[in-house]
């Protein structure tokens, strides 16, 4: 009886080792989608940060060009010698929780900038859904709202864990 279960033990690890190297590889795709969009709104080029944006958001914020516009007009707003944002850095995704034919994670993210107070860290995240077996992403900030969110993604999974919401931490220098 234990030579004829053997094969399908076998067969089950081999498939459980897949999915876990498939996953390790969809979180480091995701991770580094996450970083260029933080290094585009580090360098303003705001079409990129679209293009790695949810269409239901472009399609809320008045299309590709309105979106641009009115991100590039914020960034001139803030930029000031009072603030710099110094930096963002995406850190390690959550395993991908699928829903019907999507797939969804988080990726928790750092901002650093500097104040008139001093240097302060922000702990934030984005929510990645990929409709393609995790070929392809797509992000929503998943620090706003969570109504809003719903919204946007009805069908975000309840076992999908959101990371909680966090005030700025001053930074020692």
């Amino acid at each position: 009886m234990k030579i004829r279960f053997a094969p399908f033990v076998l067969l089950f690890l081999i498939s459980q080792m897949t999915l876990a190297s498939d996953d390790a590889a969809i979180k480091q795709l995701v991770k580094e989608k996450v970083q260029d969009m933080c290094d585009a709104i580090l360098k303003d080029d705001f079409g990129k940060v679209v293009d790695l944006t949810h269409p239901k958001i472009v399609e809320l914020m008045g299309g590709r060009k309105k979106m641009i516009s009115t991100m590039e007009a914020g960034s001139k707003e803030m930029k000031s010698p009072e603030f710099t944002l110094l930096s963002i850095k995406a850190n390690s995704p959550s395993d991908p929780v699928k829903s019907g034919s999507d797939l969804y994670l988080t990726v928790p993210f750092e901002m650093e900038a500097r104040t008139p107070d001093g240097k302060f860290i922000q702990k934030s995240f984005t929510i990645g859904l990929s409709g393609d077996g995790g070929k392809t992403w797509v992000f929503v900030n998943g620090d706003v709202d969570i109504k809003l969110v719903k919204q946007i993604l009805p069908n975000l999974p309840d076992s999908l864990k959101l990371p909680e919401r966090e005030k700025p931490v001053k930074k020692k220098e």
